[in-house]
């Protein structure tokens, strides 16, 4: 089950490397990247491995002509890799595109994932920590839902090793400058997803999905810090935006439990 639930937050990671806002995704050049990586998707979402295999082999002339090129068809292949739960060698295959330009966020982005799949997390922070210095390095924008997997991994890790006081401090300093971006309407064609909330239409929805996402994560920390009031306060944000989730109503149930032992 842990598995799945860690499938399931990569599957909500997109990969595309546009720095434009979701309100001119419209007016977005097609990239050599966009244009593969879509047909490699649909073909991994209705479990057709041997198309996927076969775009992939039709897909690489195209990809050989620059190192950034090649970089690109690194991280298609990772998709189909990842697909088959072959998480050691999609990691070993980042690792060939490392050596082509260490300084790519798109791919560290990707590490964090893959570690974060191999149950690594130590070395998943380490990636997502990367990706967000390259990305301030080059004056763009950080993943946005890497960086709400990051506050996750930071969470989840204090609670194992309750000394590591400056994990709770970076989660709360992402948590702000999330929120900073959601309400600037900081949002681009990168940090679209897949599933977040099973809600009918995606685009209308988005920036619900990102709130939702958001409240919960937020929820935790507090409930982490052992702040009730904060915890339930958040999750009930989260239940006015989708209030038929299941683990969302067990996280409000652990708050009110735990509230009663104390």
């Amino acid at each position: 089950e842990k598995a799945e639930e860690l499938e399931l937050e990569y599957a909500a990671i997109q990969h595309e490397d546009d720095t434009d806002s979701v309100e001119d995704a419209d007016n977005d050049h097609v990239s050599l990247y966009d244009l593969w990586a879509f047909a490699v998707k649909i073909a991994l979402k209705f479990n057709c491995l041997k198309i996927a295999d076969t775009i992939l082999s039709v897909a690489k002339p195209f990809f050989e002509l620059k190192s950034e090129y090649k970089i690109d068809y690194i991280l298609l292949t990772h998709h189909v890799l990842i697909h088959n739960k072959k998480y050691e060698t999609a990691l070993s295959s980042l690792g060939e595109a490392i050596l082509i330009n260490e300084n790519h966020s798109r791919l560290w982005l990707n590490i964090g994932q893959t570690y974060y799949l191999l149950n690594k997390l130590t070395d998943c922070i380490e990636a997502f920590q990367r990706h967000i210095n390259e990305c301030n390095q080059q004056e763009i924008q950080p993943n946005l839902m890497g960086m709400l997997q990051l506050i996750q991994v930071y969470l989840m890790v204090y609670n194992d090793e309750k000394s590591v006081d400056i994990y709770l401090k970076n989660a709360l300093s992402l948590i702000e400058i999330c929120w900073n971006r959601i309400v600037n309407n900081q949002i681009y064609k990168d940090d679209t997803l897949n599933i977040l909330v099973s809600f009918e239409n995606r685009d209308k929805s988005f920036v619900d999905a990102l709130k939702y996402k958001l409240w919960c994560i937020q929820g935790k920390y507090s409930q982490t810090i052992n702040d009730t009031t904060a915890a339930l306060s958040n999750f009930a944000n989260a239940t006015m935006i989708h209030p038929f989730d299941q683990k969302l109503w067990k996280a409000i149930d652990n708050v009110y439990n735990s509230s009663e032992l104390a």
